[in-house]
């Protein structure tokens, strides 16, 4: 008996063994895993500069104690930079739910549309014309 499926090319059934089938199957599946795994990585290399920064900014607050100014500036930085990195977080969660099926909440609100293709624009580096 011969095992794998079949598959209907110009109208006409073809066997495809087994073996091809595997391939195939795990070929894409091999392809999706990597694309995965650059994905992942170009995140958490995306995650590190903000954590970085986060982490100096911090270390920089333990050496100028005296400095309230200093102090404030830095202690809102820092918030603004961990919202970045949450974002961030929050998108990659966003993206396997619904690659998953999940339907994302849609929240209606009303915006400054010129604010936000400007800060849209800059966030992906397009030039403003």
């Amino acid at each position: 008996m011969m095992m794998g499926i079949a598959e209907v090319v110009d109208g006409d059934i073809k066997h495809v063994s087994g073996n091809e089938a595997a391939t195939r199957f795990f070929g894409r599946e091999t392809n999706e895993r990597e694309l995965r795994e650059k994905f992942v990585n170009a995140l958490s290399l995306d995650l590190r500069t903000p954590l970085t920064a986060a982490k100096m900014t911090a270390q920089l607050l333990s050496k100028r104690l005296n400095d309230q100014n200093f102090i404030h500036r830095s202690s809102i930085k820092i918030a603004e930079i961990m919202d970045r990195a949450d974002s961030m977080i929050q998108d990659m969660l966003d993206a396997g739910r619904i690659r998953a099926g999940e339907k994302l909440p849609l929240e209606l609100a009303e915006c400054d549309l010129n604010h936000l293709m400007t800060e849209t624009t800059f966030t992906v580096k397009l030039p403003l014309k």
